[in-house]
């Protein structure tokens, strides 16, 4: 089975999932406005300081500033029970893949139907005869759901099983606006990273805290790079 991988609801998502998980992680050297101009990045953590352009997430690793603006998407993600996933909904799914192509869940999103457009459902992968159990994602519209599984039918057709233990956590996002920042909430932003280290958010997700109370926390990632000049 072949999906279009999954981007925007990893990242996003993940927390939300965005575009995989975020990680603490920098380049190695710092880039240069006459070489590189950085496409896409994210960071989150804890809300600090909000203003109509501009706001300030800080954590273990310090403060990254970001610029937003009219044009920003501004999300909020909230828990919901299992029974709120209904039949034609948008769900995106995380969880282990299967040999077989199903996915045991171990978290669970309602999305905006506009959002129903990428999945990924990578093959388990053989070595010497075993088969190993790989991580990814999915998303779909619902077809059918009981207390314990999904069936999802994703925009290139394939249909996705989904088992869905007692014990995930399943959430939703929401479309807010930037009035719904305030000081403390924890934070996700993605889009192009200046080279001072600003994230120019074309999203804000306001996410939830993770198991110990707090903001997961993480420097400015780059996703990836273009070359706008010789060195």
């Amino acid at each position: 089975m072949n999906i279009r991988i999954l981007c925007t609801v990893g990242i996003t998502m993940v927390m939300l999932a965005g575009c995989g998980s975020v990680t603490a992680t920098t380049p190695h050297s710092s880039p240069t406005p006459t070489t590189h101009a950085h496409k896409g990045g994210s960071a989150s953590g804890q809300l600090v300081a909000v203003n109509a352009t501009t706001l300030t997430l800080t954590g273990i690793h310090g403060d990254v500033p970001v610029d937003y603006t009219s044009k920003t998407r501004v999300d909020q993600l909230e828990t919901v029970p299992l029974s709120a996933i209904t039949t034609g909904l948008c769900v995106a799914v995380f969880g282990q893949w299967a040999a077989n192509a199903s996915i045991n869940a171990s978290r669970v999103s309602v999305t905006p139907a506009g959002r129903c457009t990428a999945t990924h459902t990578p093959q388990a992968s053989s070595s010497a005869g075993a088969t190993t159990h790989r991580t990814g994602a999915a998303v779909g519209t619902v077809t059918a759901v009981t207390p314990t599984s999904l069936t999802l039918r994703a925009s290139s057709g394939a249909v996705v099983s989904v088992s869905i233990p007692t014990t995930v956590q399943v959430t939703k996002i929401t479309t807010a606006t930037s009035s719904t920042l305030q000081v403390n909430q924890c934070i996700l932003a993605v889009g192009p990273v200046a080279p001072s280290g600003t994230v120019q958010a074309k999203t804000l997700t306001i996410t939830l805290p993770n198991t110990a109370g707090t903001c997961t926390t993480t420097r400015v990632r780059y996703h990836r790079k273009s070359r706008t000049a010789s060195p």
